[in-house]
């Protein structure tokens, strides 16, 4: 009986060894890819009826890269918008470059500004900033500010890439 239970056992332990993974079905797979446009519009987002409440993800997929040209540069929206780049994504400096003023503060996430004393700040991090990858519409940067020291930051910052 013991050695029925443990080659009962063995034979449980060792059958998903030889269990295998199938490559995928290649119809199963195109059926899921979705389309893309990779275009300008000479339509705004407005115009093109894509400003919608019941939002479908396959027109956010086709249409995410999609976008007027002409007016890349005007604002639909009054309040500060932040915007984040990272220097380990590249695609951070290009939405700047294009979309820029519509930001009203770019903040790169390797600035800090750390607390020294009651009333005096440090910018850190600058070591980690390559000079000759950012474009000339940082200027206006809203570095992130450092929880341990106890203090919050507030007020305006001038528009950034105007």
């Amino acid at each position: 009986m013991r050695t029925l239970f443990n080659l009962l056992w063995l034979a449980l332990a060792c059958s998903p060894v030889h269990t295998t993974l199938s490559k995928s079905d290649a119809k199963k797979a195109a059926s899921k890819t979705l389309l893309e446009k990779s275009q300008f519009s000479d339509k705004p987002v407005q115009d093109r009826g894509l400003v919608v409440t019941d939002l479908k993800a396959e027109s956010v997929v086709l249409e995410h890269r999609s976008y007027c040209s002409a007016k890349a540069r005007d604002r639909h929206f009054a309040g500060d918008v932040l915007g984040y780049v990272t220097p380990w994504n590249s695609h951070g400096y290009d939405v700047t470059k294009v979309f820029g003023s519509k930001f009203t503060q770019i903040s790169p996430v390797w600035l800090q500004l750390k607390r020294r004393g009651r009333e005096m700040f440090e910018v850190t991090g600058l070591h980690d900033v390559d000079q000759g990858s950012h474009p000339s519409c940082l200027t206006v940067l809203a570095p992130q500010a450092e929880k341990s020291g106890g203090c919050e930051l507030s007020g305006s910052m001038p528009r950034a890439c105007t």
